[in-house]
Parts: C-alpha cells; structure tokens; sequence
C-alpha cells in the first residue's frame, strides 16, 4: 500500500517598519523599510528599492513580500513645514526708559538672546536682541532688532528760593534742551521772578 505525505509550513508573517522623520522642515528626507531581508518591496508611491526620497506631506505605506511569499505592510506619516519668519515689533517711541519687544503670536516656543522664553519682553536698555521661534514641528526662524530706548531728559533749576520783599531771584536751567516752556509760559533758559510761587 502507497501512501503520501505533505508537510505544511505555519511560516510567521514578516515585520517590516518604516524608517524616517515624522516631520522636516522644507527639504526632502528618506524613508527606509527595515525589519528584514524582503524577497519584494513596495511603496504606495510605486517604487519597489529599499528606500525612498520624499518632499511631500503624506501617509507612505510600504508592502513587503518575504522568501516564504508571505506579506506584511507598515506606513509613516510625513509633514513637511515651512521655515518661519518672525518679525519683532518694538514700541520704544516714549520717554519711558523702556521697551516692549513683541515677536508675534502662533509659536510653540520662544527663545529671547537674553533668555526669556515669552512672546514679549521689557527691556531697559539699548542694544540689539534676537528672538527664535519654533512650530513644534522642527521648523525655525529668527529675527533680531537694534533698539535705541528714549530717556526723559534730566533737568535742574538753579537760582535762589527764597528773596527778599521787592527783589527778585534768577531761574535758570542748562542750555541744550530742543524745548523748554515754564509754568510762567516763557521759553528762555532763564527767567526773572519776584513772586512767591512753584
């Protein structure tokens, strides 16, 4: 009597995984299949090498068939951001001492050159600052400013206090000023007063 015999192979299904950044900044990047040696290769953009250069946004699903004719898929998810261009805004037009610089809303972060990590800063003192910004994405940019910060200008009155009835003090105040107006409404840089008063 003949008899036959078939040996049936339960052969594991492969493992392929995807190699690459989840997020660029402008460019291109690479994606690679790993998990194994694959007898085929396919990518759900029609290529069928190992690898693959990418510069679109997009889901990429790779299908492997191993020795054994058994198949597996695995994908990534790309998305490719632009560089940023942040743009600080300064208000340092008073006589305040100080200045607001605003590098604008929508970062995910903030770094100052003098290490704040705010979207605004106070500062109080001339000079030229840097910001970085970032999405959270890997995407940066950087701008900086020269800032010149107008101070109130410091001012004295010489002359006496005080006179004697009938007489009269001398006020008078440095030379230089653009503009100088006293309470009296003149406008030199001395006045002659003879009556009590501020």
């Amino acid at each position: 009597t003949a008899t036959a015999s078939h040996v049936f192979g339960n052969f594991p299904l492969p493992t392929p995984a995807v190699s690459g950044p989840g997020t660029i900044c402008g460019g291109s990047t690479e994606f690679v299949v790993t998990g194994g040696v694959f007898a085929q290769t396919n990518w759900s953009t029609g290529a069928t090498t190992p690898s693959i250069t990418i510069s679109q946004s997009g889901t990429y699903i790779v299908t492997v068939t191993d020795a054994n004719g058994c198949t597996a898929s695995a994908s990534q998810n790309l998305l490719i951001g632009t560089s940023l261009l942040p743009a600080i805004v300064s208000d340092a037009t008073g006589c305040s001492g100080a200045a607001t610089l605003d590098a604008g809303p929508g970062y995910a972060s903030y770094l100052w050159s003098n290490g704040a990590a705010t979207q605004n800063i106070t500062v109080i003192s001339g000079g030229t600052y840097s910001v970085t910004v970032s999405d959270g994405g890997g995407c940066t940019g950087q701008d900086d400013m020269a800032v010149s910060i107008p101070t109130p200008p410091q001012v004295s009155i010489a002359g006496a206090n005080s006179i004697c009835t009938g007489g009269s003090s001398q006020l008078s105040v440095p030379a230089g000023f653009a503009q100088i107006i006293w309470s009296n409404g003149a406008t030199t840089n001395s006045i002659s007063v003879s009556q009590p008063n501020t």
